[in-house]
This record gives C-alpha cells, structure tokens and sequence, in this order.
C-alpha cells in the first residue's frame, strides 16, 4: 500500500517509479511494468504514443485532452451500466470482453478546474 500511495496518477513515465521512505534508507527505482505486469496499475497509452500508467482501481473512463495531453479520471455509474448492458447482449464474434474502458478524447475548456 506504501507503494500505490507514491504512485502519481496518469503521470508521465520514464518507465520507473522512484520510491521513497522504505526502511532500506534509500530511494528506489522500481520498472513501471512491474508494477502493470502484476497487475498493480494499468498501462494507458495516449495518442502521441507515450505510455502513463494508472493506479485508480475503481471503474472509472478518462477524458484525454489532445492539446495539452492530460488525463482526467471520468466517473459515471449510467455510463458503466449503458456499456455493460451493451456488450452482455451484443455478443463480438470470436471474442470475450473482460472490460471496457474508454478514453473519451477533446479539449478542456477552463484547464484551471
């Protein structure tokens, strides 16, 4: 849990965390994908290519800004309902749906809210 807390949200990545305040006395580096690969946070890309990761467990969908590229964690229980209601009764040949996330992509208009 010490770890998640040092986690920055939808931060940008040089692929490693650094870690402070373990009882080793020193900071650590710590891969990014570690962390992802165990399941601990989620990758998300952008459109520009760059990998950010995610440490939000609840089900939550992101507002992507294509100007300033920031992500914003977007939370809508009608939303989650209209999505899995959808893909429990359209059913995608040859493929089974764990989840569904989605990156709604546009502009902010006040980026001081």
């Amino acid at each position: 849990m010490f770890v998640l807390s040092q986690l920055t949200r939808h931060g940008y990545s040089s692929n490693y965390y650094n870690i402070s305040g373990c009882n080793l006395g020193n900071n650590h580096r710590i891969p990014a994908e570690n962390f992802a690969d165990q399941k601990i946070i989620c990758r998300v890309k952008t459109d520009r290519g760059i990998m950010r990761y995610d440490s939000v467990a609840e089900q939550h969908h992101h507002l992507y800004c294509s100007e300033t590229e920031t992500i914003a964690d977007y939370y809508d229980e009608e939303l989650n309902s209209i999505l899995e209601n959808y893909f429990r009764n359209k059913m995608i040949d040859n493929f089974s749906v764990e989840y569904v996330k989605l990156q709604i992509v546009g502009k902010f208009t006040n980026l001081n809210k």
